[in-house]
């Protein structure tokens, strides 16, 4: 993730076993006894001037956004909003017995949940809070605000099943921590959500003044659309749909070119 004046690095607890890489091997571990850290690094700087903050234990696919702010005590901060994942590693039997189903690639379980880390860079205290219980995954917000305080984030709604298949649509206010959602038709799923801006949108203005579009599949006859859905009304459905010529499997990433550029 980057700021406008810092990148963040993550060393998270996720990773080789050190012991058996020195035996050749490889396996992956968790390890919940080690601290996960955050880094932040000037951007355009040099690695000795990287600082790391330390966290609970987490891995993490995708951040959303992180932006710099003041706090009131005049101390200034960084924040960060991303999908966390507290017990990534499939077959653990330390993972929780209560989520029921949780979806997983290869050997890692897809159990993701938003969360917002605050780096205080003059005290170096980190807070950190889980926003949401829903599983979410490949979230968005108006790229046209990255590395800027952004209010909302969209994200593809994971579902119980064995294998991640999208089956809504989830729009968080990260200033009121309130949600919306759609929920996709039973029969179809969805992709990872793109924001595009209302055309003549400025580019000051609320950071969901525009639309999001998303493939959905019929999973019957396995054919492709694409919905197109209004971003302050998310709950009201596709303002339309679009036949894709041909199917369009499950991918990712998305990204929206205008057709000026």
């Amino acid at each position: 993730a980057i700021t406008e004046n810092y990148s963040l690095l993550f060393d998270m607890s996720l990773m080789w076993d050190p012991e058996l890489l020195k035996q050749g091997k490889t396996r992956v571990r968790f390890f919940r006894d080690r601290p996960s850290r955050i880094g932040v690094l000037p951007r355009y700087g040099h690695g000795d001037q990287v600082r790391w903050f330390s966290c609970a234990p987490f891995y993490m696919y995708h951040t959303i956004n992180a932006w710099e702010e003041r706090g009131s005590d005049g101390s200034t901060r960084v924040v960060l909003v991303g999908c966390r994942i507290e017990n990534p590693l499939a077959d653990d039997p330390e993972n929780p017995a209560g989520e029921g189903l949780v979806p997983t690639i290869g050997f890692l379980r897809l159990a993701p949940r938003l969360h917002r880390w605050t780096l205080n860079l003059t005290t170096g205290s980190v807070q950190e809070e889980t926003l949401d219980d829903t599983f979410i995954e490949f979230s968005r917000m108006d790229n046209r605000y990255l590395g800027r305080r952004c209010r909302y984030g969209y994200s593809g709604k994971v579902p119980a099943l064995d294998t991640i298949r999208f089956d809504g649509i989830v729009k968080h206010d990260l200033d009121s921590g309130q949600k919306t959602q759609h929920v996709i038709a039973a029969g179809w799923h969805g992709g990872e959500t793109t924001f595009v801006p209302r055309h003549g949108s400025p580019l000051h203005g609320a950071d969901d003044d525009g639309y999001i579009l998303t493939f959905l599949e019929d999973d019957t006859t396995m054919t492709s659309h694409l919905g197109v859905f209004s971003a302050r009304d998310l709950d009201r459905g596709p303002l339309a749909t679009i036949a894709m010529p041909q199917r369009v499997p499950t991918g990712y990433h998305t990204w929206w070119v205008p057709g000026e550029a």
